[in-house]
């Protein structure tokens, strides 16, 4: 990823991260995925905060245990998504069913 990619710009921290990144970081630590997870159940609660400020039910994040979801994700990341961690993160989060819709 370059400064002059438009479409990670605004994605700060190892969101950014290509997957060979995120392979050579995990090797260098294997405590740092724990940082990726964190990362992305961050990213998860804002994109859930979005849904709900538009009226849309949020995304059922609880439906995986953190072990669980750092597998998906790590899978998505390998095989569908290796230029971007957010990416990955984003494609497990839409997979998510819907939670209740908020009431007003």
């Amino acid at each position: 990823m370059t400064a002059e990619d438009d479409t990670c710009a605004v994605i700060a921290g190892p969101g950014g991260h290509s997957y060979a990144e995120f392979l050579a970081n995990c090797e260098e630590c294997s405590a740092v995925e724990g940082i990726y997870i964190a990362w992305a159940q961050g990213f998860m609660a804002a994109l859930n905060i979005e849904r709900t400020l538009r009226g849309a039910p949020a995304k059922n994040v609880f439906v995986h245990t953190d072990f669980e979801q750092a597998a998906l994700i790590r899978q998505l990341h390998e095989w569908r998504h290796p230029e971007g961690y957010y990416l990955a993160v984003a494609a497990y989060f839409k997979s998510l069913p819907d939670g209740v819709a908020p009431t007003h």
